[in-house]
């Protein structure tokens, strides 16, 4: 977006991030830029970015949801056994899979969420980036808990490989997941002066502050499926030992893998709203055209539906 072209030079700057150093500088004053700056917000709230949230990527998002749904869903115990082999082994390279799907998108889209954060986006990309966030940790952390039943399981059977394998991806997934989370919140933490930043530029912006929507919500879900993970580890750290297994430990595993892509859906359904109020506000200059990016994003799922279909096919 062009920069502001005023006589003013308080609003020679074309970015959220170049104001904020000028501001942190002391060079410029916000509430005098505020007030003599008029396209400070359509410049603050930005134009989105396509690479986080284009067509392609949003549709490619939306598939994942559905898809991690569908498969912890047909492997809970409210699923009919009569109607499919919840333990067949093919089903169960089919939810590796997914989980190996969720795993490549949300580890370096976290890490790239990272370094975008240290950049200080524009607001609206800001708000994107933590609803898909938020929906991705959903989706691997549900993967996760429903495979480690499914390698329970096949454990007390046969502990052997490729079980053992399977045990060690499921662990570093684990890790890497959470290692990125407690990163991610670090950088959080040390950008509290952009977030005020942004907060009073979104009490001068009256106009636009109504249409960008609050993470306040997103946040708090996400930091209460952290707590439900948290407290199901714990309890099966204590419980563990007991043989036979507490009968409230496959429970409580099933119910969050089951609830848990649920509330995915539920974030993607937000995000989408947002996207669409994004595209209404930005215009012509909202690009959600279908380059090669977000082509590329749909049509990766193209392989994993033909082995879904080897897998179901009579």
């Amino acid at each position: 977006m062009e920069a502001i072209s005023t006589n003013n030079t308080l609003c020679s700057f074309s970015s959220p991030n170049e104001l904020f150093r000028q501001t942190q500088d002391g060079h410029v004053n916000l509430t005098a830029v505020l007030l003599s700056c008029e396209n400070l917000c359509a410049i603050a709230y930005g134009t989105g970015n396509s690479d986080v949230a284009g067509i392609g990527v949003m549709i490619s998002y939306t598939i994942l949801s559905m898809v991690t749904t569908i498969l912890n869903l047909v492997r809970h115990p409210i699923f009919p056994n009569a109607l499919l082999d919840k333990n067949h082994p093919s089903l169960n390279d089919l939810h590796y899979s997914v989980l190996e799907l969720s795993a490549s998108t949300a580890i370096p889209f976290g890490i790239a969420s990272g370094i975008r954060t240290l950049q200080h986006p524009a607001m609206f990309e800001g708000v994107i980036m933590t609803c898909l966030w938020v929906c991705l940790v959903f989706l691997l952390c549900a993967s996760l808990i429903s495979l480690w039943e499914v390698q329970r399981k096949e454990a007390e059977e046969d502990a052997v490989s490729p079980v053992v394998n399977r045990r060690v991806i499921l662990h570093v997934h684990s890790f890497i997941i959470f290692a990125i989370i407690i990163a991610l919140s670090a950088v959080g933490i040390s950008q509290r002066n952009y977030t005020d930043f942004t907060r009073r530029i979104a009490t001068g912006c009256e106009d636009f502050h109504a249409i960008l929507p609050s993470t306040g919500p997103v946040v708090a879900v996400h930091w209460l499926n952290i707590g439900a993970i948290c407290v199901l580890f714990l309890i099966y750290v204590v419980l563990r030992g007991c043989r036979p297994i507490p009968q409230i430990i496959p429970k409580l595993l099933a119910l969050y893998a089951l609830l848990s892509p649920l509330g995915a859906c539920a974030v993607i359904g937000y995000l989408w709203s947002v996207w669409a109020d994004m595209r209404r506000f930005v215009g012509s200059d909202f690009d959600d055209s279908w380059g090669f990016g977000q082509t590329m994003a749909l049509f990766i799922w193209v392989p994993w539906f033909v082995r879904a279909l080897s897998v179901t096919w009579p």
